[in-house]
């Protein structure tokens, strides 16, 4: 039985994870924004 909660646990992880993809726009796995690209030109 330790199978099926494995397998309903990755589910979940996945879906949350294309959710979370979904709503964004971008992969979560991606690193940060490069905060340069944010600095005030006149800086």
């Amino acid at each position: 039985m330790e199978i099926v909660l494995i397998v309903v646990v990755v589910a979940v992880l996945v879906g949350l994870v294309l959710y979370r993809r979904r709503s964004t726009g971008s992969d979560p796995t991606e690193p940060p924004v490069d905060p340069e690209k944010y600095r005030n030109p006149d800086d």
